[in-house]
Parts: C-alpha cells; sequence; structure tokens
C-alpha cells in the first residue's frame, strides 16, 4: 500500500469525526501527541481548525518509513476573543460578524478584530486607520 492510498483510507475513517470530539477520540488525540489550545488543534509545529486534519496528518506521519516520535509540549489554552461593547457597535456598522471564534467579513475570516474591521473599511472606502 503506497502513501497516498494510506493516507485516503486514514481520510475516510476519520471524516466522519465531530470537531468536538469524545472521550475516545480525546484518549486517540493524547495518542498522538495532539494537543487543543481552545481555539485550534495543535500537533507539533502545526495548527488546525479541524481535528479530522490533525489526525489525519498525524497518522500519515506515523506511517511513513523511519518515522521518530517527538515530544510535543501541550499547547497552551488561548482565551477566545470577546468583542467588548464598543467593538460590537463598529462590527455592525462595518458589517463584520463574530462566530465565537473568528471575525468575519464579507466571506472572509479573520483572527483579530483589527484586521476585520480594516479590510471592512477599505472595502467601504472609508480611510483605514488600523483599529
Amino acid at each position: 500500500m503506497n502513501i497516498e492510498s494510506t493516507y485516503d483510507e486514514m481520510k475516510r475513517q476519520t471524516c466522519a469525526r465531530q470537531d468536538s470530539p469524545g472521550e475516545e477520540d480525546q484518549l486517540e488525540l493524547t495518542k498522538l501527541g495532539i494537543g487543543f489550545d481552545g481555539h485550534y488543534y495543535r500537533y507539533g509545529a502545526y495548527r488546525y481548525e479541524r481535528c479530522a486534519d490533525a489526525v489525519n496528518y498525524a497518522r500519515l506521519e506515523r506511517s511513513r518509513p523511519g518515522y521518530q516520535e517527538r515530544n510535543h509540549p501541550e499547547p497552551l489554552w488561548l482565551e477566545p476573543p470577546t468583542p467588548t461593547v464598543a467593538d460590537q457597535h463598529n462590527m455592525s456598522e462595518l458589517a463584520v460578524s463574530f462566530d465565537g471564534k473568528s471575525y468575519r467579513f464579507d466571506g472572509y475570516r479573520y483572527d483579530r478584530l483589527a484586521d476585520a474591521i480594516n479590510y471592512s473599511q477599505l472595502s467601504h472606502g472609508r480611510s483605514s486607520k488600523p483599529a
């Protein structure tokens, strides 16, 4: 079996995985060295929004000949951003939304509110003083 078919098989096994893993999935994540920081699933130097993507890559990497186990520190917990009342007012004026993890404007996703607001101001032709 080559690496591509191995990857396809792993993808089939985990595509049904939910993005909030249950207890059994948590054990697998720990075994694979995948941590969650409150925003992203982290494996090595990589971060993933979807649990299944992190699991698939970890399995793929482990299936490669010569793989050596590495010690990955547990990621620090990152508090999700919470827009203030003033932020919410600016967001509503500029059509920026917040989904609990990311800010969104015009089909794009932003980790930082300032980036979403700046792009929205540019799109609306307003002066773009950084937020």
